[in-house]
Formats: C-alpha cells, structure tokens, sequence
C-alpha cells in the first residue's frame, strides 16, 4: 500500500465490520485510505470522480450487478478494471458466473465501446490472495477500489 503514492484510496464496503477494518488500516499508517460504509449500486458521488474504478472479485456477490456496473461507469473518468471467476466453483457467496458475452452485455448497457479482455491464470489470482489474505478471505475477496 505504500507504493500507491500520491493516488488517494477510497474503499467501500456495504457491511461494518470490513469498514472497521479498513479504518484500522489508514489508522495504522495508510493515511491516504479512506474507508466507507457505501454500496457501489447506488453510491451518489459526483460523476466522473476517479481516474479507475476497480471491482476485483466483487461483481460476482453483488445482487444487482447491472446497478453496480452502471455506477462504476458513471463514476470514472477513464478506466473500470473487473476481475470475476471464470468458471464455476463452490463459493455459495458466488451468485453469479459473469462470462465474458454477460460482462460485455453489461458494459455496452452501462455505455462503453471499448472492452478488453484478458485471462490471469487462477494460480497468480490465489497466489496474490494468500498473500493478503488473513485466516478469512472476505477482505481480499470483495474490495472496491476507486483511486483518484
């Protein structure tokens, strides 16, 4: 977190106790973290208000995925970056399987053109989480970041 620089980091978070935690973070140093009790389906920030928009390994929890979409565009200026499972797995917190014709259909509703796509292999994904994770994997699992 420290090589984030100047880019300031809000995270939010629909359930108190991950909030909590966060907040501990910037307590603990991270002083460009900002932790909210937000929904990403219906946050009410100014349009276009971060540069990136990151919904990594979130969109798949989320009721409302279309809602969530569709603000993440309306909130960045340039770019949404998404990562979800590519296949099915037993995570009974998975409601949903986002393949690439979903994701591209919700995109182009939200109003983009312009989509790319690319794998990373599962094995970088959980190497990256194990290095994140503490005993339970709700943190690394459904964080949204939005950098200004």
């Amino acid at each position: 977190m420290q090589s984030a620089g100047a880019c300031s980091i809000i995270v939010t978070r629909h359930v108190e106790k991950r909030v909590a935690m966060l907040a501990a973070i910037h307590d603990g140093g991270v002083e460009n973290l900002t932790a909210l009790n937000a929904s990403i389906c219906d946050w009410d920030a100014p349009e276009a208000s971060f540069d990136v928009v990151t919904l990594l390994e979130v969109l798949e929890h989320i009721p409302d995925v279309a809602a969530a979409v569709g603000n993440a565009v309306r909130l960045a200026r340039c770019y949404v970056v998404v990562t979800v499972p590519s296949k099915p797995d037993d995570n009974p917190e998975h409601i949903h399987l986002l393949t690439k014709p979903a994701l591209t259909a919700l995109f182009n509703r939200a109003g983009c053109a312009d989509l790319r796509f690319d794998a990373v292999p599962e094995d970088v994904i959980d190497g990256m989480l194990a290095r994140l994770e503490p005993p339970e994997r709700w943190e690394a699992q459904a964080v949204e970041w939005l950098c200004v």
